[in-house]
């Protein structure tokens, strides 16, 4: 009996990190200001608290447990004649820890034959506790899972009571040779990584983190965190809002707001509930809301994202995944996914569709015989020889006709018809030095993402390559001689050192 549950509880801890891992989000939720503090006083505190932390993923004093992969799906472990009982901290509607942790349970139970009891909302130093787990052993359970670090001191006193029963307790640091553990992940090593990416992400240099309550396993991600933002970033800061609460959307959402209100514009939590997060989303929507993109057009591009990579990166035996792989892996309806598929086979890439755009209004902009002495673009013929558009378009995108360029400069709002014309114009003017799609929102969106993704892409490649960093910053340019896109090259790759 007692390996089996010890393999339980190693299939239990596979599948909650794998569930864990989709609701690690960065987020934010605060207090107050006085509970403000840089993390540097967390890294100051942290020492002593992970010396009495085990930093590893399942242990237990003589445990023999067999380590199972996180990506396992069928286990053969035989705990049919188990019960194994779980006391949450909340209700699995969080889309949080709890969540995350009964998802665990589930399918943990599934594949190992388990029968699985559960009781919701039971707040950490009551009385309702001890009664549940009084409850649970009274029904037969022979292992008892409490979730949370507070219920901690209790379990302790309840494993010396019942020494029949197991005890497993999440992320605490108390145990004893004989029927009560801990359990935890190396979810430090996620933190580090989010870290690098909020460093490399910042543009105010203000990262917040909103944390529940200062104990070791919250300071060490916290470190792991700030670590991996120093990385990155040095002149970055970190600031910590404590709430003091596991669980309350309300507190968490006003901590993420006072982040945001001072300057944040990245924001990271080790909070239950997803509110720190959707303040964050709120400032992300205002954005998008000033600008005319609405969220129909925003999810438009997040579906096409979604069935673009579960399409090439999720399919079986080397293969592209099919139509119903995809809706089911997705969420997204199979009809929506037909569709989407279909219109990405005769879909213009972007760099094919806008970048000549770019380029002519840059050549506009800056050619000798385009510009006036006073350093301004003068009006240009469309058609004739140069300095006119026609010429322009002959030398960025001479496949695309002439009125299909005028067209888009003047919807884009970047030129204006200089002869009274709106439709067919015989001379235009340039009123802006950039251009950006007007009237296609979506295209607005794709548009407004490809530096974005291009810095993700940067950022997955020097964590993957730590060996061959890659330096980003985009400029653009078409006069380069091989001799100086090499040369480039090899400052570009000094620089990202």
């Amino acid at each position: 009996m007692q390996r089996r549950l010890w393999q339980l509880l190693a299939v239990l801890l596979a599948f909650t990190l794998v569930a864990a891992a989709c609701g690690d989000d960065d987020e934010t939720s605060s207090s107050s200001s006085d509970a403000e503090s840089s993390s540097s006083d967390a890294e100051s505190s942290s020492s002593d608290a992970e010396s009495s932390e085990s930093d590893s993923g399942c242990e237990r004093s003589g445990s023999t447990a067999n380590p199972i992969k996180p990506d396992d799906t069928t286990s053969d472990v035989d705990a049919s004649d188990v019960t194994a009982a779980f006391v949450y901290l909340t209700d699995p509607g969080d889309a949080g820890w709890t969540w995350a942790h009964h998802r665990g349970a589930e399918q943990a139970a599934e594949a190992t034959g388990a029968s699985l009891l559960t009781v919701e909302n039971i707040p950490e130093g009551s009385p309702e506790f001890e009664q549940s787990v009084r409850d649970f052993i009274a029904d037969g359970a022979d292992a008892v899972f409490a979730t949370s670090f507070g219920y901690m001191d209790a379990m302790e006193a309840l494993s010396a009571e019942f020494p029949d029963v197991d005890f497993f307790h999440a992320t605490g640091y108390l145990s004893n040779d004989s029927n009560f553990g801990n359990y935890f992940g190396r979810i430090y090593q996620a933190r580090y990584l989010t870290g690098l990416t909020a460093g490399a992400a910042t543009e105010t240099n203000e990262i917040g983190y909103v944390a529940a309550f200062p104990i070791p396993e919250v300071i060490r991600g916290i470190n792991a965190f700030t670590l991996g933002v120093r990385e990155v970033n040095p002149d970055a800061t970190v600031t910590v809002n404590w709430t003091s609460t596991w669980f309350d959307p309300a507190v968490e959402g006003e901590a993420a707001q006072a982040l945001l209100d001072g300057g944040a514009d990245v924001i990271a939590m080790h909070q239950d509930s997803t509110a720190a997060g959707e303040r964050a989303e709120a400032a992300c929507a205002r954005v998008l809301l000033r600008q005319g993109i609405d969220y129909g057009a925003f999810s438009e591009i997040a579906k096409r994202v979604f069935v673009s990579v579960a399409t090439e990166e999720f399919g079986l035996r080397s293969r592209p995944a099919s139509k119903s792989r995809v809706a089911l892996i997705t969420g997204i309806n199979r009809r929506d996914v037909a569709r989407v598929q279909k219109e990405a086979g005769s879909r213009t890439p972007l760099a094919q569709l806008y970048n000549p755009a770019f380029r002519l209004v840059s050549l506009w902009i800056r050619e000798p015989g385009y510009v006036a002495e006073n350093g301004q673009p003068i009006e240009l013929p469309v058609l004739g020889e140069a300095p006119s558009l026609e010429a322009l378009r002959s030398r960025v995108c001479p496949d695309v006709p002439i009125t299909a360029v005028t067209r888009e400069l003047l919807n884009s709002g970047v030129a204006r018809s200089a002869d009274g014309d709106p439709t067919r114009p015989g001379t235009i003017a340039l009123q802006t030095e950039a251009y950006v799609p007007k009237e296609d929102i979506t295209a607005k969106l794709d548009l407004m993402g490809i530096d974005v993704a291009a810095l993700i892409e940067t950022i997955g490649w020097n964590i993957e390559q730590p060996g061959n960093a890659r330096f980003q910053r985009k400029v653009s340019f078409n006069n380069l001689t091989p001799a100086g896109v090499e040369k480039l090259h090899l400052m570009a790759a000094e620089a990202g050192m």
